[in-house]
């Protein structure tokens, strides 16, 4: 039985200008992130490809279910009921990314993780589900992203 792993998800973005605070991308599953309906899993990284070479600082968390923080590229706010859904949160900053000139001009790249302690170490349970979901909320800076496919996001995982 396998004791890491890496998930993948490509959400769906919009091409419109985004400002700080907005919804980046509503829930997105991310189906079979458990071994079963109620297990724990602990965050190593975080891997953030953009294909706009945007350099985005945005806040990345991972709930419970698909209950959303707000509309897509509209101002976030959520209530009670959905932040206590919040599982962890990994900010992804503009100065985590490596990209553009002397890199890639076709993407950029941020790996986060704290070699330090082992990794992110955020834990987060399953609640009867073996799915989680991922959502962003733009941290600083406006930004336009060149396609609604954009942003990838792999998530490397310790069972428990």
């Amino acid at each position: 039985m396998r004791t890491y792993d890496i998930h993948e998800v490509t959400p769906a973005i919009e091409t419109a200008e985004y400002d700080i605070g907005d919804v980046v991308f509503i829930p997105t599953e991310i189906p079979n992130f458990f071994r079963g309906a109620n297990d724990s899993v602990e965050i190593k990284s975080l891997t953030v490809i953009d294909r706009s070479v945007n350099l985005p600082s945005m806040f990345v968390y991972l709930t419970n279910d698909s209950t959303t923080f707000g509309t897509i590229n509209a101002t976030a706010g959520g209530a009670d009921s959905v932040i206590e859904n919040v599982q962890c949160m990994i900010p992804a900053l503009t100065t985590n990314f490596v990209g553009g000139a002397n890199y890639s001009d076709n993407c950029a790249v941020a790996c986060i993780t704290k070699p330090d302690n082992g990794g992110i170490g955020c834990i987060v349970k399953s609640n009867n589900s073996r799915s989680i979901y991922i959502t962003a909320i733009l941290a600083a800076a406006a930004e336009t992203f060149g396609s609604t496919g954009d942003l990838t996001f792999k998530i490397g995982v310790k069972y428990l």
